[in-house]
């Protein structure tokens, strides 16, 4: 732990070499895109400081679980947005909504009261609620425009969830 914070230390103070170089290439150059996982948008600082090519990874459930009340379509976008603006590449994956197991919003009274590691989650929560996933989609669609935009579905289970999730 005390050689990490050295090596911090030393480049801060310009002495030791950048830990990353800018571009992430094999010993032979063959290149190799870079991406990061983002979980909150302040995630977005470190992207340009770790030579990131991109956004390997968005877990969009953080604002449905630190919030109060499911977020609107127009307050999902502007976080969507804000995500592919600031992926240095354009470059961004957004996982759809992965809630219950540990990740359920204290706002949600959840129709399952058995195990939540089992039943409704993930995938299946989105296909129950299909206004939910709707909004959610919209948001994801008019926010990557401009971008290498891909959307992650969670936990499929099955080709006939997959096919559900995509109509």
């Amino acid at each position: 732990m005390q050689e990490f914070k050295d090596r911090i230390d030393e480049q801060t103070m310009g002495s030791a070499p950048p830990a990353m170089k800018a571009i992430t290439e094999t010993k032979d150059r063959v290149r190799i895109k870079l991406m990061a996982n983002v979980n909150l948008l302040k995630d977005l600082e470190l992207l340009g400081q770790l030579s990131c090519d991109g956004i390997g990874l968005y877990r969009s459930e953080f604002p449905f679980i630190i919030r109060k009340n499911f977020p609107t379509e127009g307050e999902q976008f502007f976080i969507y947005r804000k995500l592919a603006e600031g992926a240095p590449s354009k470059d961004v994956t957004f996982r759809t909504l992965d809630i219950g197991g540990d990740k359920i919003p204290t706002y949600w009274e959840s129709a399952d009261k058995g195990n939540p590691f089992l039943g409704l989650r993930s995938i299946r929560f989105s296909l129950k609620y299909k206004d939910i996933f709707t909004q959610q989609i919209k948001a994801i669609l008019r926010a990557g425009v401009d971008c290498n935009l891909k959307i992650m579905f969670p936990m499929v289970f099955s080709l006939e969830e997959f096919l559900q999730a995509k109509v």
